[in-house]
């Protein structure tokens, strides 16, 4: 079926059911392409607009499972639970590559940055508090183990020569080893 609606022009194609199954159509902002299952449920949502594209996916329930975009900041991926709850951030943007982890209730657990060419892999608690980072510079790696403040106690380097720094709860350090 092609139509012209009060937004603009369309096209539905249905199944042998007579299942609105591919649905193309224009709005104020951007084009859109829908696909249904057999339930009438759009799995699959392409669209564009200033931003720029994106491409939505959805499980049978009708749950947002996953979302790939690309707009003025980069590409990106997002996952998402059953629920809803965002799971995994993948994306560029000018600062450089990111891959974060959350939890159920969308506290980060986990991130991999690439930051102005300097990788770092950072840990983080159930109340989202850093508590081990790994960050490889010019100089050499570092790691860093964090209190449940998310403050850094206990530090481990290479640089010319290996390294080992322990702080108290302010930050001072009460033993270092070169």
């Amino acid at each position: 079926q092609l139509y012209n609606g009060k937004d603009g022009p369309g096209l539905t194609l249905y199944d042998e059911n007579d299942n609105l199954r591919v649905w193309l159509y224009t709005d104020e902002d951007s084009p859109v392409v829908a696909l249904r299952d057999e339930n009438g449920v759009n799995r699959v949502w392409l669209c564009t607009d200033a931003d720029g594209p994106g491409l939505a996916l959805r499980d049978e329930n009708d749950n947002l499972r996953a979302w790939l975009c690309t707009d003025v900041d980069g590409p990106g991926l997002d996952l998402f639970d059953e629920n809803g709850n965002t799971r995994t951030e993948l994306y560029v943007d000018m600062d450089g590559p990111a891959l974060k982890l959350y939890d159920e209730n969308f506290i980060l657990r986990a991130g991999l940055v690439v930051f102005k060419e300097v990788p770092s892999l950072s840990l983080y608690d159930e109340n989202g508090n850093s508590r081990a980072g790994l960050i490889v510079t010019v100089n050499g790696p570092m790691l860093g183990l964090g209190d449940e403040n998310g403050k850094i106690r206990a530090g481990l380097a290479v640089f010319k020569g290996p390294g080992l720094i322990l702080s108290d709860e302010s930050g001072t350090p009460i033993w270092s080893a070169p």
